[in-house]
């Protein structure tokens, strides 16, 4: 069997749980990433392999991050940038009365999940003008810009991330979030924030 992150997941969680305490790590094997699969398949408009989100990409539900078996390493880069939406989904828990206000952190990530569905995939539009994605997924890599400059890379290299991740998140991958030239300016703006406040 070939190398897998999952051999080491418990170092995995350790450096997960340093970015956000409520973060959990699981593999994509089981049967209730198909259906979720299928749906961003059909979001991307076929424009991408329906494995690739099985294979490919690593997905943040709550407090829940999967990660597919295949990687044989998981980045501090990508916990940093996933842990962060698992700290956004704590913050939106905070609006779900009860369950994301006595129960503590884990509880209120899952609570969160509702409002931030709502930002990820309604607002305002699900393809094209979806802020609230855009927003997100920017707001996490900001996060990974900070730890990043403080971990030896450079502002070159951020601000080359923030152009390619904004590529992304404006294409298909992100199902066309915003559109590219506004959010590749927006990411650069984010990176250059950072890297000056790091210098």
């Amino acid at each position: 069997m070939a190398p897998s992150w999952d051999d080491h997941r418990t170092a995995f969680e350790a450096t997960a749980r340093a970015f956000e305490p409520a973060a959990r790590l699981c593999t994509k094997d089981s049967w209730v990433w198909h259906p979720i699969a299928a749906v961003v398949w059909l979001l991307r408009l076929g424009r991408q392999p329906y494995r690739n989100f099985l294979d490919v990409y690593a997905t943040t539900f709550g407090p829940i991050q999967a990660y597919p078996r295949s990687l044989k390493s998981l980045s501090s880069r990508l916990l940093c940038h996933e842990c962060r939406h698992t700290t956004q989904a704590v913050f939106l828990g905070w609006f779900v009365p009860v369950a994301g206000w006595f129960f503590g952190r884990r509880v209120r990530a899952w609570a969160g999940l509702l409002p931030m569905g709502v930002l990820y995939g309604l607002v305002f539009l699900p393809i094209g003008l979806a802020y609230g994605r855009y927003w997100l997924e920017r707001d996490a890599d900001r996060t990974m810009y900070r730890w990043a400059l403080k971990h030896g890379y450079d502002a070159q290299w951020v601000r080359d991330r923030s152009n390619s991740f904004a590529r992304r998140v404006c294409g298909s991958d992100y199902a066309w979030a915003w559109p590219k030239g506004w959010g590749i300016d927006g990411f650069l703006r984010v990176a250059n924030d950072e890297t000056r406040k790091a210098a």
